[in-house]
């Protein structure tokens, strides 16, 4: 929630596995802004995952601090609290037993809260950050006539490193890995993103990057920073065997960002 700018608004859509029947199709949208005089932050996050027969949407509010410490260093905790609606449609489902007791054969949908924390530790241009979400591990029953679906949302931790160079006014390179686990599958980002500063009147910066994903996909992305926002787009070229039946994923972003900070150095901005 910590930016270089006091607000920042920004929407995301990605499309993964286009070509691939039910891939999931995800949207969402955050907004935050920072009240520097009590060195707090507020949030408001929408989440969208349309995955085959499942349907999922998060509402979440965040509130993060930073203590400023000496010699530049900062540790900036976090919170968020919300809830998840998730449907299933069991029309679009073709299960092997057709009585069987835990599938539904109905659209169905439940709530349930979702909670989530964090903490940032910055020093200069370093970052390093570890986040947990979903940790109360709610479970959701969809029940019909004749069967009860129940959904548990699992704990996701994620822990992220990165660093910022400058080269001069014009180059910037931050390499930067980010870990994710459910507590049964693991996965790891491994990044390069470079900045050009000042190529253009028209814009602000272009950024550059490559990302490799274990099991996954390698990332290529880029984006332009105009003055009062910037514009995104990353394709996966994926390297699983869904690659045979894909024709990749898509991501398209824009963000917001208003009211800029005098006493914050240039934060690196990538997909």
């Amino acid at each position: 929630m910590v930016n270089q700018y006091k607000l920042n608004i920004s929407g995301e859509h990605r499309r993964q596995w286009v070509g691939f029947d039910g891939a999931p199709v995800v949207s969402w949208a955050n907004a935050s802004y920072e009240v520097a005089k009590i060195n707090s932050s507020f949030g408001f996050s929408y989440l969208n995952n349309q995955l085959g027969a499942q349907q999922i949407n998060e509402f979440k509010l965040g509130y993060a601090y930073r203590f400023v410490i000496a010699n530049a260093h900062q540790l900036i905790p976090g919170i968020h609290l919300g809830f998840q609606n998730s449907a299933l449609d069991g029309t679009k489902l073709d299960p092997i037993d057709g009585s069987d007791p835990n599938i539904i054969s109905s659209n169905q949908a439940a709530y349930a809260f979702v909670m989530g924390l964090g903490i940032q530790y910055r020093f200069r241009h370093l970052i390093f950050g570890f986040g947990a979400n979903q940790i109360t591990g709610e479970k959701l029953a969809l029940t019909d006539q004749n069967a009860v679906s129940t959904i548990t949302l699992v704990p996701h931790l994620y822990t992220v490193a990165s660093y910022d160079f400058h080269f001069g006014n014009l180059i910037r390179i931050m390499p930067k890995i980010f870990y994710k686990t459910d507590l049964n599958i693991n996965q790891v980002d491994v990044g390069l993103w470079v900045g050009f500063d000042n190529l253009s009147k028209a814009f602000q910066r272009i950024n550059i990057g490559a990302v490799y994903r274990t099991g996954d996909a390698i990332v290529v992305s880029t984006d332009l920073q105009f003055k009062w926002f910037t514009i995104g787009y990353a394709y996966d070229i994926t390297t699983t065997e869904i690659r045979n039946y894909s024709e990749g994923s898509h991501q398209g972003s824009i963000k917001i960002h208003l009211f800029k900070k005098k006493d914050e150095a240039n934060n690196f901005s990538g997909l």
